[in-house]
């Protein structure tokens, strides 16, 4: 997951209220992080936190919308 896909990503759970505060305030608080980081270095940083914040955030709340919707959303480990 690219960190525009993951910015995308965040903006759709957003819309439809599918995350708890919790995760909502972390990815908030990391889009604003990457927000002060010049975009020449971004991709460099993103590449380094990437598999962490897809493993801790994105594949839960997919699973968990998965789980609740049968509807299968992309990121993180599924096929997309």
């Amino acid at each position: 997951m690219t960190f525009k896909e993951f910015k995308l990503w965040c903006g759709d759970r957003v819309c439809d209220g599918r995350w708890g505060f919790d995760d909502a305030k972390f990815c908030i608080d990391l889009l604003d992080d990457m927000a002060r980081i010049p975009w020449w270095r971004r991709k460099r940083v993103w590449k380094k936190i990437e598999n962490k914040v897809v493993f801790a955030v994105v594949t839960p709340i997919n699973k968990k919308i998965k789980d609740a919707t049968g509807v299968k959303m992309y990121g993180g480990n599924e096929d997309g």
